[in-house]
C-alpha cells in the first residue's frame, strides 16, 4: 500500500468537480471550502440515497466518502455504487483505525483513505495520489500524515 505524506511537493489538482458524502455537517463544509480554495467545485450530500442521485446527476471526477455514515449504510456500499455508476476516483475518509478497514478497502482499485481531520496538507496529498492512481492504477492507498 503507497503512503503519501503532507511533505511532497503541492501540485494543483486535477479535478474540477468533487463530491463530498459526509454526515457531518460541519465536516463536509470545511472540506467542501478546502477543495473550492483549490479550484475545484464540490458538491455535499449527507446520506445514501441522496449521494448516489447527486453523483448521477453530477458525474463527479472524484468522491470523498466517510465510511461510517449514519443510519446503517455504509460509505463503502455508497463508494461501490458511485463507482460503478460514474467511475469517479474514490477517497475514503473516516476516523477509525486502518488496520481495521484495509480488508475492507481492497476491493476498490485506486482507493486512497484519510483521516479525520482533513488539513489542506492531507488533501494536497490525497489528490496527488489519486491523480497518480488515474495515470498509474495501483491497488489502493493509505494517507499518512507525519
Amino acid at each position: 500500500m503507497a503512503v503519501a505524506r503532507s511533505d511532497q511537493p503541492i501540485l494543483e489538482p486535477a479535478f474540477r468537480e468533487a463530491l463530498i458524502v459526509e454526515d457531518c455537517y460541519h465536516a463536509a463544509v470545511d472540506l467542501a471550502r478546502q477543495l473550492q480554495d483549490l479550484g475545484c467545485h464540490a458538491l455535499v450530500a449527507n446520506g445514501a440515497s441522496s449521494a448516489i442521485a447527486v453523483a448521477a446527476r453530477s458525474q463527479p471526477e472524484i468522491a470523498f466518502i466517510d465510511i461510517n455514515l449514519d443510519g446503517g449504510f455504509e460509505g463503502l456500499d455508497v463508494a461501490r455504487e458511485i463507482e460503478r455508476r460514474t467511475g469517479a476516483s474514490i477517497v475514503f475518509v473516516t476516523g477509525y483505525n486502518a488496520e481495521d478497514l484495509k480488508g475492507r478497502l481492497e476491493p476498490f482499485r485506486n482507493a486512497v483513505m484519510v483521516f479525520k481531520p482533513v488539513n489542506r496538507s492531507t488533501l494536497q496529498a490525497a489528490l496527488r495520489l489519486v491523480s497518480s492512481a488515474r495515470a498509474e492504477p495501483v491497488q489502493s492507498a493509505e494517507l499518512a500524515v507525519p
